[in-house]
């Protein structure tokens, strides 16, 4: 996470101007004034004074990830549905999972604008989940690889 962004710093006095300017840790970036009373200080923390971040957990980050793996094994083994029949790394961070069938995703309340009564009506929708290949490249055996690559 990036913490050593660019902080903009408003000061009244004499004293607290001079103390931004003295202080070693803080690189001035830009000095204005937008009143006569007023300075604005533009300052961002040198390099190896950055603080570090306390807002940023592991252990939730990977207790998230792992859980989510969990439940996408789980649910590679329900029948009945479009399940994931394996699964398949092509590269770093790239995975494909070949899929048995399709999935409908039915909504019984759909909220539908009716234009020309100027009304909004409730309709029954269903959609399928299909595969796209629109951000990839297509290669002769349909194996797709990312652009660039």
């Amino acid at each position: 996470m990036n913490v050593n962004k660019t902080q903009l710093t408003y000061v009244h006095t004499l004293p607290q101007f001079n103390k931004i300017l003295a202080d070693p840790t803080k690189n001035i970036k830009d000095i204005y004034l937008p009143t006569e009373e007023v300075a604005a200080i533009v300052w961002e923390n040198k390099k190896q004074f950055i603080p570090q971040d306390t807002t940023t957990n592991v252990l939730l980050a990977a207790f998230t990830t792992t859980w989510a793996r969990l439940k996408l094994f789980r649910d590679r083994k329900v029948g009945g549905r479009c399940s994931v029949s394996r699964y398949r790394q092509y590269h770093l961070r790239q995975y494909c999972m070949d899929l048995e069938e399709k999935i409908p995703l039915q909504d019984p309340h759909k909220i539908v604008p009716d234009a020309k009564k100027r009304k909004f009506l409730r309709k029954e929708e269903t959609k399928y989940y299909k595969l796209v290949y629109d951000k990839r490249v297509i290669q002769p055996d349909f194996t797709t690889l990312s652009y660039g690559y």
